[in-house]
């Protein structure tokens, strides 16, 4: 993690639930798989791991 960023925070929020087979979002330091909803908001803290899973 770069020492000279401002950031603290990350957030996503998910507009639409228009996707099919598969999608999601993976914080993999916590073991944890979402599978989101419309409406749905995720924040976590800067430097922790996350990835979009495909669609």
């Amino acid at each position: 993690m770069n020492n000279h960023s401002k950031r603290l925070i990350v957030w996503m929020i998910y507009l639409s639930e228009s996707f099919e087979g598969g999608g999601g979002s993976s914080f993999p330091q916590q073991e944890l798989i979402l599978k989101p909803r419309a409406g749905d908001l995720y924040i976590w803290l800067y430097g922790l791991q996350a990835s979009i899973i495909p669609i």
